[in-house]
């Protein structure tokens, strides 16, 4: 069993190894921008943390860059958001146990009003309610001289490493195809899904079973608006 688990654990098709390589590179590419661009702009005050909140965001969008929380808006919409309520956090109380979960928890709620989940955002509204020695030194210039050139930069980058190759679509937009008739799919069985899910690893985060629901959940609904088809 012992011996299945670890062959099935690191034994990569083709496919998957490529998007690996890419993956990898894509960060590793995309992080020397970030510390190159904080370096030029910080005038020897390294906000480091917000650079290990890049790592984060950074991850997420090279591995899945088709998931809505890597998507620009998820993104810098999204750490603006959580910088906003951790300076607020930072200026509004001076005990951490009280700033720090005001933070976390005010990040999430405007994520979600706004709709730009991102969760490497915690992380970024958590350091700077801290108030380290950055975050007294810069306050609120902390926005716009460090978080957001960063994160202009990890976008920026993402759309330019992924250009090159069409399936790895950055921003990830679906064009609804117009039909001036409904077109009759053939049935897709629960082995074509569980295929589609195991190729789509690498751009969406969505269990097998997740997939399925997914699909159920549209069938029904399909059945629902257009009975006759």
């Amino acid at each position: 069993m012992m011996k299945r688990l670890l062959k099935s654990a690191f034994s990569f098709e083709s496919g998957h190894l490529s998007e690996m390589i890419l993956s990898v590179s894509g960060v590793f590419i995309a992080m020397i921008a970030v510390v190159l661009m904080m370096d030029w702009l910080s005038n020897g005050i390294y906000a480091w943390f917000v650079i290990a909140s890049m790592g984060a965001s950074a991850i997420i969008l090279f591995s899945t860059p088709h998931a809505p929380m890597a998507q620009p808006w998820a993104v810098i919409v999204g750490q603006m958001l959580a910088g906003v309520c951790g300076l607020a956090s930072w200026s509004l109380f001076s005990n951490p146990m009280v700033a720090v979960p005001i933070a976390v928890a005010s990040t999430l709620l405007f994520m979600l009003i706004f709709k730009a989940r991102h969760a490497p955002g915690g992380a970024t509204a958590l350091f700077i309610a801290l108030g380290t020695v950055e975050v007294e030194t810069l306050g609120w210039s902390l926005l716009w001289l460090s978080l957001l050139p960063s994160l202009l930069t990890l976008v920026a980058m993402a759309v330019i490493l992924n250009a090159p190759f069409k399936w790895r679509h950055y921003p990830y937009v679906v064009f609804k195809k117009t039909q001036s008739e409904p077109e009759k799919t053939p049935e897709i069985t629960h082995e074509d899904l569980a295929y589609a899910s195991e190729q789509m690893q690498g751009y969406f985060e969505m269990s097998e079973a997740e997939f399925m629901q997914l699909y159920r959940a549209a069938r029904q609904h399909h059945k629902t608006t257009r009975p006759g088809v």
